[in-house]
């Protein structure tokens, strides 16, 4: 069996799957160009789970419950400081 790993990139706009050995690190395989990148990563699985590229194109909003892309956002908020020792003495 062998083992792959996936990017997604943004490419003048629109997003393109890669699928790549991760022994070798050779491009295996390499979707079009989509304009949701949720379209992208259903190419590449259609590709990983089949090993041939899609027959036809994957359209918005239909692939499989789970798969939607997840953008996690970080805000961070310092705790407020009041003034004392330390190990929370004052």
């Amino acid at each position: 069996m062998s083992n792959y790993y996936t990017t997604i990139d943004q490419v003048e706009g629109m997003f393109v799957g890669t699928v790549l050995n991760a022994n070798t690190n050779a491009e295996v395989y390499k979707s079009k160009a989509y304009s949701s990148q949720s379209q992208a990563s259903h190419d590449i699985n259609t590709f990983l789970i089949t090993s041939n590229p899609p027959t036809k194109d994957p359209t918005p909003g239909t692939s499989a419950p789970g798969s939607q892309a997840v953008i996690n956002t970080i805000v961070y908020t310092p705790a407020p400081t009041q003034g004392g020792g330390c190990c929370g003495r004052r």
